[in-house]
């Protein structure tokens, strides 16, 4: 019973379970995770829910852990909106059922008002042998990076090929981890 009585650990958004480190020079500390399937985020390790795990600790990466099926943008580091024109950016997507979203505006003004926005909607649903990710785009706003570099953690097969809206796309396996690059506007990606 005590695991349901935690005081520092918390839900950001519907997918990260932050585990924030409070005491200096920790090397690991002890985190319950709630019912459910998880990854690390840093390393993509897997992890059932409801038990209690000793997770490491680094000076710059404190324990978080992500829910399966879900989908997390990343965008370059910038030091304000629109500092930097990118190509890219990383979806870090972690294998099991499950949906996710992203937002982008212009950043400034009321644009966002009159449709002047994108809002993407990802569904991933595993089968066996292999995976689908989908996504539905609503809004006007058109984005500045032509492309989504994806990074699949938890993949339980080595996949024969990776296709997006019946394309075939160049892919590679980097311990464990699925690496590949997507076009921003697709509709499905296969992977078998």
């Amino acid at each position: 019973m005590e695991n349901l009585f935690r005081d520092y650990e918390f839900l950001f958004g519907p997918h990260l379970l932050v585990m924030p480190v409070l005491e200096a020079g920790l090397q690991e500390m002890k985190a319950y995770l709630p019912v459910g399937q998880w990854y690390d985020y840093w390393s993509g390790s897997y992890y059932e829910g409801q038990q209690e795990l000793a997770l490491p600790v680094a000076p710059n990466r404190i324990p978080l852990m992500v829910k399966a099926g879900a989908v997390i943008p990343n965008y370059p580091v910038q030091q304000y909106t629109g500092e930097k024109r990118f190509e890219a950016i990383t979806l870090r997507a972690y294998y099991g059922s499950g949906t996710s979203q992203l937002y982008e505006d212009a950043g400034e003004g009321y644009g966002y008002q009159s449709g002047d926005y994108c809002q993407r909607h990802f569904r991933m649903q595993p089968a066996e042998g292999k995976l689908n990710l989908s996504q539905q785009r609503e809004g006007s706003f058109q984005v500045a990076y032509e492309h989504f570099q994806l990074l699949l953690f938890g993949l339980p097969f080595t996949p024969a090929y990776c296709l997006a809206d019946g394309q075939e796309l160049e892919w590679q396996m980097k311990e464990g981890t699925l690496h590949l690059k997507l076009p921003q506007e697709f509709g499905r990606l296969e992977i078998g």
